[in-house]
């Protein structure tokens, strides 16, 4: 079996369609309802742990946004500064604020979609606990769906905070250099 047939690729998500999933399951055999209750159980706990990973990096760069700011802040009280260290303690700035708008937006809350108790005790299918599980894979499976695209935003907007980052530290640093000089 080719390794992309086994592990995702990237950020490119392919959602299976839940309705025709759900019209499916019935006619699946007791071991593979088992197999897909287990397999949706490790990809729904690691969207959560991708999506954790995430928010700490952004939590970080929110901090190093913090710091190139009141770096900057304290090279600006310095009077009579060239044009040259002007122009890139702007850029710095404009760069270091986006990237902190970026985690921010990145960071607000949102509530991730989880299995609830109704549907952990769905009276409607107590006595029967092979729909039960079945329903269990469905519910498994529309929370990963939730989540796997709300992580997938926080990486493409993790991407965009670091980039910015990146060149407000670069800009900083030639402030430095150019003072320096």
């Amino acid at each position: 079996m080719a390794k992309e047939q086994i592990v995702g690729r990237g950020q490119n998500i392919n959602y299976v369609d839940v309705r025709a999933q759900q019209d499916r399951i019935v006619t699946l055999p007791d071991e593979t309802v088992d197999q897909l209750f287990n397999f949706g159980t490790a990809l729904f706990s690691e969207v959560q742990s991708r999506s954790a990973q995430i928010d700490t990096k952004l939590g970080s760069y929110l901090g190093f946004c913090a710091a190139v700011i009141g770096f900057l802040s304290i090279g600006a009280t310095s009077g009579g500064l060239p044009t040259a260290i002007k122009y890139a303690m702007l850029g710095s700035v404009v760069f270091t604020l986006v990237a902190l708008g970026s985690a921010f937006w990145g960071l607000k809350t949102k509530l991730y979609l989880t299995p609830s108790e109704s549907d952990w005790f769905s009276e409607s299918l107590l006595a029967d606990a092979k729909q039960l599980k079945q329903f269990h894979v469905i519910s498994l499976l529309l929370c990963h769906q939730d989540n796997q695209t709300t992580t997938a935003r926080k990486a493409r907007v993790c991407s965009v905070t670091e980039k910015c980052l990146a060149m407000g530290a670069l800009l900083a640093g030639m402030i430095i250099i150019l003072r320096v000089l």
